[in-house]
């Protein structure tokens, strides 16, 4: 359990990657604090966790409303295929457009990115401070 006894805020934690990073979080022993507008799935998933044995927490936050979010954090997720982006990627045509774009030939997934949030989360990015951690399928790199 490599984030016990830290406390992690995962906004936008009701679905797709926010859930994803809030779950495994948990599983890695962080005490979950999960953030979303979306109250049914937010404490649907706070069940989950607490049913598991895991601390979590819901809280609904907007974090378009800046005073609602003072000390949470937002993640974008760009070329990945979750909830959010259900808008840009509704149609066929769209969402292989943007698959040609990316190096790696796909969409990214909500486990494409738990380990580096676990990782950045932990001590073991001690000395990691101020980087930019792309997880993009190479996107940014060409």
């Amino acid at each position: 359990m490599r984030l016990l006894g830290k406390v992690a805020v995962v906004t936008g934690a009701a679905v797709g990657l926010g859930r994803a990073i809030a779950t495994r979080f948990a599983h890695e022993g962080a005490s979950v604090i999960a953030a979303d507008t979306n109250v049914t799935e937010g404490e649907e998933l706070v069940r989950d966790l607490s049913e598991h044995g895991h601390n979590a927490m819901f809280v609904e936050a907007d974090v378009a409303k800046n005073d609602a979010v003072q000390n949470l954090f937002a993640a974008v997720p760009g070329t990945m295929d979750t909830p959010m982006n259900h808008s840009v990627l509704s149609d066929q045509e769209s969402r292989d457009e943007l698959r040609r774009a990316v190096p790696m030939g796909r969409l990214g997934k909500p486990d494409d990115v738990e380990g580096l949030a676990v990782f950045l989360a932990s001590d073991e990015s001690a000395y990691c401070t101020g980087g930019l951690y792309m997880c993009d399928g190479g996107l940014t790199a060409v």
